[in-house]
């Protein structure tokens, strides 16, 4: 299973991946931005790993923590195209 730590090119993101976010809700290219350097990390992390060659989608979901429960803020869903890279479903 991959975890943020494991992936040394999320450890230094800015934004909901780390404790310190300053995105607004209004900043939709910055999360889209984010969204797809996260699905970037988990892509180049699985490459080439047996195990994930059946993975179909990323799925990055940023939460709104609030009042002791997490409900989905945003979510953006990356596909895998035929030629193995993963692309942003837009719908």
């Amino acid at each position: 299973m991959l975890s943020v730590e494991s992936i040394e090119p999320m450890r230094d993101l800015p934004g909901p991946a780390s404790d310190g976010s300053t995105l607004t809700a209004q900043d939709t290219q910055a999360w889209d931005a984010e969204a797809s350097a996260i699905a970037d990390a988990i892509a180049r992390a699985m490459a080439g790993a047996s195990e994930y060659t059946g993975v179909m989608s990323i799925h990055v979901d940023y939460l709104d923590a609030g009042a002791g429960r997490s409900t989905p803020a945003r979510t953006f869903v990356f596909n895998r195209t035929p030629a193995g890279s993963f692309a942003r479903h837009s719908s």
